[in-house]
């Protein structure tokens, strides 16, 4: 790999979220990449969806998402992109703890070196400053 790319992940929450936020985000760095291989430049981005389910519905099962990895095995990113989340947000925050305890939204050691973190969403802005607005 490029010692220069960056990893992206860009997370799949459980429960309602935006579908344009996890597809278009996907698509607009794939698209940079794209552009630089044109120009004869490697890739600026790795881009992995990362989730805490194998497989995560949205929209009370109108699509499936099914991330690259689950966020247990991802041992580095560069920069966390959580999608805006539906409704109740209390059961959001509930349904995502999991076993990694993903809120207040991973637990990836990189955090602590500050890795940034780039929310779709207030709340999911509050959740990952600890519930803090």
């Amino acid at each position: 790999m490029n010692p220069g790319i960056k990893h992206v992940s860009i997370l799949v929450p459980i429960g309602d979220c935006s579908m344009a936020n996890i597809e278009g985000t996907h698509q607009i760095l794939l698209r940079v990449n794209d552009h630089l291989a044109v120009a004869g430049l490697p890739p600026l981005f790795r881009v992995q969806l990362v989730g805490l389910r194998s497989e995560t519905s949205i929209r009370n099962g109108l699509f499936s998402v099914r991330p690259d990895g689950l966020i247990e095995d991802i041992l580095h990113t560069d920069l966390i992109i959580i999608p805006a989340v539906n409704g109740d947000m209390n059961k959001v925050i509930v349904d995502n703890k999991g076993g990694s305890g993903v809120v207040p939204y991973l637990p990836l050691p990189e955090l602590k070196q500050g890795t940034p973190v780039r929310p779709g969403a207030p709340v999911a802005d509050a959740t990952a400053r600890g519930g803090r607005p």
